[in-house]
């Protein structure tokens, strides 16, 4: 997960996935985003699989006895070619879907301003109130990522990058809200 830290700027000055929801009195204080699957990964594996059958089919077919020398090397191009066609027809459909899909909002993406919480999930987004939020659970993982838990009236934040920070934060933003709307 990439985490910004805005330092408070308001919302509208910075383009975030819950620019919609902000309220104008609102201050994004952090700001998490889940990076997206790596479809470039995706696609390199694919890519690899069909140049190793690829080759695999076309030595197979280079050591064949049965055939003409001739035949074997038609062949073999044959099989390489369309693996190579086939790699590249991969890789223009990502780079077009990535192109198509770059503006789109995260799929999963986490906010504490100075009022509320706020999570996205694809297209939904949840809010909390900083003054209801009830106790909030911290469950550390590997090195600094951590899961937060909020009981049954707000969704788990997984995977947070340096998730004792953002706890701390959390509880000052809750602190100072409380103390703002006199409770």
């Amino acid at each position: 997960m990439n985490n910004i830290d805005t330092n408070g700027e308001p919302a509208k000055r910075k383009k975030n996935p819950f620019a919609e929801q902000m309220r104008p009195t609102e201050d994004i204080l952090w700001l998490g985003v889940k990076a997206r699957r790596g479809l470039w990964g995706q696609v390199a594996s694919v890519g690899v699989i069909v140049a190793v059958v690829g080759v695999s089919v076309g030595l197979g077919v280079i050591s064949d006895k049965t055939l003409q020398d001739t035949e074997r090397i038609k062949i073999a191009a044959l099989i390489v070619g369309g693996a190579v066609v086939i790699a590249a027809l991969l890789l223009l459909v990502i780079g077009l879907y990535a192109l198509l899909t770059r503006n789109r909002p995260p799929e999963q993406a986490y906010a504490i301003t100075n009022e509320r919480l706020l999570y996205r999930s694809k297209k939904t987004v949840s809010t909390i109130a900083l003054e209801k939020l009830p106790s909030v659970s911290l469950f550390l993982g590997d090195g600094t990522k951590g899961t937060f838990s909020f009981g049954a009236f707000f969704p788990m934040w997984s995977d947070v990058e340096n998730a004792i920070e953002v706890k701390h934060l959390m509880d000052d933003a809750q602190k100072q809200r409380m103390q703002r709307i006199g409770k």
